[in-house]
């Protein structure tokens, strides 16, 4: 999209909002992956 936007276009590509969260719980964690039911 940065490309895009330098030569004066539209944005072509659709961003996701998918996250990676990661967690120390001391010896163990625990990691998933958040996909936001509703847009933002």
């Amino acid at each position: 999209n940065i490309e895009d936007m330098i030569a004066g276009k539209s944005p072509s590509n659709i961003p996701t909002w998918n996250a990676v969260c990661i967690a120390d719980m001391g010896d163990t964690g625990a990691a998933f992956v958040a996909m936001p039911q509703i847009p933002p």
